[in-house]
């Protein structure tokens, strides 16, 4: 609306200025070739309209250049014809130049209040482009957080199902061990069922052909009977009777022995034969008696007796074998039951594995939808930071027109200084008409770039659109992805708890093992300690084995990590090299400014020596200076004791002499000395009061006495 209001402004001023534009003296070729310049200025300003406003810039000011050159043109030519036309020419083209410049200011105001609020209107929109884009960044930084909060506890589903996959993996292995363990039970037992089979076998024909054996005794038996009765009668014909009675006595208690040993052992089956046979023989036993003495019969009683232990012995090795048959065959149940036990273990144990790797597969089926779900949201911030970018762009053109525009309001306002101080010299109606047809190309251009801001501002809206319906659908999402991620801690608990009974029956299931080893382990030890051997044979195999690919392994880190200490070696001697080059040459540069020193340091050390050599001559002057002070020292005190000595000999010189007269005339008594006094006395203590002379007379002596013996005393400080 502001661009067709100036337009509209500047058709009324195009068409007042076409009423007031030439005094009567000008001519119609003057009004047409302003006409055709008009036309050239709108037509160029038109293409200029498409161009940047940089480009427009640059031509409004040529083209008020031009203008101002040829204003300066017509004022040189108007003061060439010395101001010719009419006064009232000159008021009117005054008064329609003054009224022109008032309507261009107003022009130029309404101008630039126009752009202000154009550019206050597209900062404004501008900044809620950035409030809005900024509250996107917002939104998205939360999905974002959103996402990796759920991308992070996909990870630690994932790791606890690596974890539970870990911990079923054992059970598995230990399933298979324990599977691998009734395999070979069951194969064991039905060794031992058909060893027990042939023992059975081997034991019933033992049965039958003992059965045989004592059917033949038991014939042989009647036989021997029907020759003992024989035998009983002729021996009643002898007539040795109280012999014989004698060693009947004598033969019967082996065989009563015998027959108290064969009772316990006989079988229930061949009881009553051997009760029978046992009647016939305690018969036979008086007879026998009798016949004692004849050799045949001690050698037939003698196989019997065998043959009878022979039979005694066999029914025992029947019973023990029997009775070892009994307890294989309750073992063979016992074994029975837990394998139906264990495997009824097993098959529970195999549905579980089949619901956990089913639970497992819906897992990973939910991280790759997840995946899927990152990869979208990765695009979606790809598309936002590729609409920031072009934001950040806008913003940059936004502020570069600005800068454009505030050079321009810059412009202006000196042009109008100039215009202003230039008032007097814009007096010609080509300059107004080529102002009218700038401001119409400035006005087209306004339209233009207007139009422009327009459909950018729509296709900002609707790249907002965009943002908007992509921050609804990563709304949706991140509401999807809460609740799947809620879905999957419930599933988690539910997992959990089904791990812990899965230990537990895990745990169970391996005591149960470790019983059903521990007792298979004693049948084993029973039955065959081979099959023991040939399984840890195997054991030891499958350990070899393991050893064999952990050591392959080993050795492949081994040889991987050596080639990185081998790279990081090489790359280590080449930066040695590279220092230890360094550091030869620093050594050399150390070595030569240790050179320098040690030449610097020889030099200081000569002037160091010839310094001490200086010092100790200068000591031993001293010492020999202060000798020579301590001498004269010596010398001075004698000299000092010699000088008072002198001092004291001529103060007593001279005492004397002035106390000479005195004491001249007193006489000399013995205990005085020389010169009249005695030794430890003074003069006044010696004299005689009446002998005193005068009281000044007495004191100057006085005085004089103790001069005198103070300087006689040989420490004068102390007196």
């Amino acid at each position: 609306m502001d661009n067709e209001e100036v337009t509209t402004e500047s058709d009324q001023i195009c068409t007042r200025l076409q009423e007031d534009r030439l005094p009567p003296g000008t001519t119609s070729q003057d009004d047409q070739y302003e006409q055709l310049a008009l036309v050239s200025s709108q037509e160029d300003l038109r293409k200029m309209g498409l161009a940047s406003p940089t480009a427009q810039v640059a031509y409004l000011l040529r083209e008020r250049i031009t203008l101002q050159e040829k204003l300066k043109a017509a004022e040189t030519q108007l003061e060439r014809r010395g101001l010719t036309g009419n006064f009232r020419e000159v008021l009117q083209h005054e008064y329609s130049d003054h009224m022109m410049e008032e309507k261009l200011r107003q022009q130029k105001e309404d101008m630039l209040k126009s752009i202000d609020d154009m550019t206050k209107a597209h900062y404004e929109e501008v900044s809620q482009e950035r409030m809005e884009h900024q509250r996107l960044e917002r939104d998205l930084e939360e999905v974002s957080g959103n996402l990796l909060m759920a991308q992070q506890d996909i990870h630690r589903l994932a790791n606890e199902l690596v974890a539970a996959k870990n911990n079923i993996y054992p059970t598995e292995s230990e399933l298979q061990k324990a599977m691998r363990d009734l395999d070979d039970m069951m194969k064991k037992l039905a060794e031992l069922q058909v060893n027990d089979t042939i023992k059975l076998h081997q034991a019933k024909e033992q049965n039958n052909r003992l059965d045989a054996e004592n059917r033949a005794l038991r014939e042989r038996v009647c036989t021997l009977e029907f020759e003992k009765k024989a035998l009983l009668d002729q021996l009643a014909i002898s007539d040795a009777g109280q012999d014989v009675v004698a060693d009947q006595s004598m033969s019967g208690e082996p065989l009563n022995n015998l027959c108290i040993l064969s009772a316990p052992v006989m079988d229930q089956e061949n009881k009553p034969e051997i009760l029978s046979l046992n009647e016939q023989l305690s018969s036979m036993k008086q007879p026998l008696s009798k016949s004692e003495d004849q050799p045949g019969s001690t050698s037939e009683e003698r196989e019997l007796h065998n043959e009878e232990e022979k039979s005694i012995d066999l029914k025992r090795q029947n019973n023990v074998l029997e009775h070892e048959y009994f307890k294989l065959c309750e073992q063979l149940q016992q074994a029975q039951a837990k394998l139906t036990e264990v495997e009824q273990s097993v098959h529970i144990q195999a549905a579980e594995l089949e619901n956990n790797q089913q639970k497992m597969s819906d897992l990973q089926l939910e991280m790759a939808r997840n995946s899927t779900n990152c990869s979208a949201f990765a695009n979606l911030q790809k598309d936002l930071q590729a609409d920031r970018s072009k934001l950040t762009a806008v913003d940059k053109r936004v502020l570069e027109l600005q800068h454009q525009l505030k050079s321009v309001q810059h412009q202006l306002r000196v042009e109008e200084a100039r215009a202003g101080e230039s008032i007097c010299m814009e007096r010609d109606n080509k300059y107004l008409s080529d102002l009218l047809s700038a401001m119409r190309a400035q006005k087209q251009e306004e339209d233009m770039s207007r139009k422009l801001l327009e459909q950018h501002n729509k296709d900002l809206q609707e790249q907002v659109c965009s943002l908007v319906l992509t921050e609804s659908s990563l709304t949706r999402t991140n509401a999807q992805l809460s609740n799947r991620a809620h879905q999957l801690h419930t599933h988690l608990g539910i997992l959990q708890t089904e791990l812990i009974t899965e230990r537990e029956q895990s745990r169970n299931s391996q005591n149960s093992i470790g019983r059903l080893q521990e007792e298979l382990e004693d049948s084993q030890q029973e039955c065959d300690r081979l099959h023991r051997k040939l399984q840890q044979v195997l054991l030891q195999l499958d350990t070899n084995a393991r050893k064999k690919l952990q050591a392959k392994q080993v050795l492949l880190k081994a040889i991987a990590k050596r080639n990185q200490t081998i790279q990081k070696l090489e790359n280590d001697l080449v930066l040695a090299l590279v220092l230890s080059q360094k550091e030869k040459e620093r050594i050399n540069a150390v070595m030569e400014v240790n050179e320098e020193l040690l030449q610097e340091k020889r030099e200081l050390m000569r002037k160091i020596s010839r310094a001490e050599e200086i010092a100790s001559s200068s000591v031993m002057k001293a010492a020999t200076a202060q000798h020579g002070v301590s001498l004269l020292e010596v010398e001075n005190r004698q000299l000092q004791d010699r000088i008072l000595k002198l001092c004291n000999q001529t103060r007593l010189y001279l005492l004397l002499f002035c106390l000479a007269p005195v004491l001249l005339s007193h006489p000399q008594t013995p205990g005085y000395c020389s010169v009249g006094l005695p030794c430890n006395q003074t003069v006044s203590s010696v004299m005689p009061a009446s002998s005193r002379p005068q009281p000044s007379l007495t004191a100057c002596r006085e005085f004089l006495v103790n001069l005198v013996l103070v300087s006689l005393c040989p420490c004068p400080m102390t007196c």
